[in-house]
């Protein structure tokens, strides 16, 4: 369960561990550090334990216009699904569009056929829509960033470690000291976050699964 952490709860921490003081090394410095670790957690989440921050928005797509505007906190997209009445779960999953698709020729012009990209910030139907439909886009959110010490973040396991540490190697490193400790602190937390993403999935191993469109052709995938 997550556990909300402040930066002010962060930097103490910081300071109780490394011993590092003002003026030296300030609040302020260290905010701006813990929101670079933050950055960089997030990317480790997102790759070994995705599920855990995962997103979706929906999106209502109109004939005649092929960009959308995404979600205010949107940084990575995962997938893009619109809604099929026919569908078990209300859904069918729509293919990213490929270069060589670029023409046009390579898909229809009904909603289960159209292809999707992310492009200038915008997410893009091909070819332009000739129909209505509610889109379902399901993305990876930005990291999250303290704008001041009393801001929050919601830290699970080892999160709020990894960070300090993470931050503890910056400190070092300002002070010239030796920051190889500190790293290996970081880096025995983020081994447990990555151990930790078997139990949350369930601890199955990879299948192919076969997923078929309506004309009836199939296309397999990976799935966890």
């Amino acid at each position: 369960m997550a556990a909300s952490v402040s930066g002010t709860t962060l930097i103490g921490r910081i300071r109780d561990l490394g011993g590092y003081r003002d003026p030296f090394i300030t609040d302020t410095m260290l905010l701006g550090w813990v929101n670079d670790s933050l950055a960089q957690l997030w990317e480790i989440v997102i790759k070994h334990d995705p599920g855990r921050v995962l997103s979706a928005a929906n999106v209502s797509v109109v004939s005649g216009t092929a960009a959308y505007n995404l979600a205010s906190d949107f940084y990575r997209i995962k997938g893009v699904a619109v809604a099929d009445d026919a569908s078990p779960d209300g859904w069918t999953t729509l293919e990213r569009y490929m270069w060589p698709e670029r023409h046009g020729g390579a898909f229809g012009a009904d909603k289960l056929s159209a292809r999707w990209d992310v492009q200038q910030g915008q997410l893009w139907i091909w070819p332009k829509p000739e129909w209505s439909a509610s889109v379902r886009v399901e993305y990876f959110p930005t990291a999250p960033q303290l704008a001041t010490a009393a801001g929050t973040f919601d830290s699970i396991n080892y999160w709020t470690e990894w960070v300090v540490f993470d931050v503890l190697v910056k400190c070092a490193l300002k002070a010239e000291d030796d920051a190889k400790g500190w790293a290996i602190e970081r880096d025995r937390r983020e081994a447990l976050i990555r151990g930790s993403t078997p139990q949350v999935n369930g601890g199955g191993p990879k299948t192919m699964v076969s997923i078929y469109d309506r004309s009836g052709s199939r296309r397999r995938r990976l799935r966890w």
